[in-house]
């Protein structure tokens, strides 16, 4: 009996193959840049004078306009938001590296979803939309999503939590509180993208078990 050919990058218009090419190479490029910047982010606070941002809370009833008072621990201080820029010496070595970590988590998450998407794009321009390695991509895409997400999150409001109370006890009394805010969306969209890689792993095993017939 003869042998169905494997589905090829012939059954694809040659537009869309050019699309899809280019649009997996620009989100290739971009996972490169989210890595970057995730490397420069986590590194800059520590190795330059640039500072470390926190969001913060202000406390009830809390001033923080006298900058005289704040000086040399604190740089600027947004109101409206609590953004306080610092030396990251300020703080414990502890809090600063959750802080540090939570922004190279996010840019880890962005890098993994951005070169997952070009390679599962350049994969379906070649005709394989069902290859067997995009079980593994997508499975990656939504751990990360959805599990660095969490630990994200969790480790980043610690941090915050630390800092807070740190420069309250540096500051002698109540001036700030731990920002923290946890939107579910993401951590959702990767349990979905979860279950979407069995969708990936079904339409490979129905795709090879149909391959020997006519």
């Amino acid at each position: 009996m003869p042998a169905l050919p494997p589905p090829s990058s012939d059954s694809i218009h040659r537009h869309d193959r050019t699309a899809l090419r280019v649009i997996g190479v620009l989100a290739l490029v971009g996972a490169a840049a989210a890595l970057i910047g995730a490397v420069v982010s986590a590194l800059l606070p520590v190795l330059s004078d640039q500072g470390l941002t926190v969001e913060l809370l202000l406390a009830p009833g809390a001033t923080v306009g006298d900058h005289a008072e704040l000086a040399p621990a604190i740089r600027s201080i947004t109101p409206e938001s609590a953004v306080v820029t610092l030396e990251a010496s300020t703080l414990s070595g502890g809090a600063v590296a959750l802080l540090l970590i939570e922004r190279a988590l996010s840019g880890i998450i962005a890098t993994v979803v951005g070169a997952a998407l070009g390679y599962t794009l350049l994969r379906i321009a070649r005709g394989e939309a069902f290859h067997r390695s995009l079980f593994a991509v997508t499975v990656a895409v939504g751990a990360a999503l959805s599990i660095g997400t969490i630990l994200a999150v969790g480790l980043g409001g610690l941090g915050r939590m630390m800092a807070a109370f740190e420069l309250n006890e540096l500051l002698g009394g109540e001036r700030f509180l731990p920002g923290f805010t946890a939107d579910p969306t993401v951590v959702l969209i990767g349990f979905a993208v979860l279950g979407l890689a069995y969708v990936f792993r079904i339409g490979e095993r129905l795709q090879r078990e149909t391959a020997g017939l006519v």
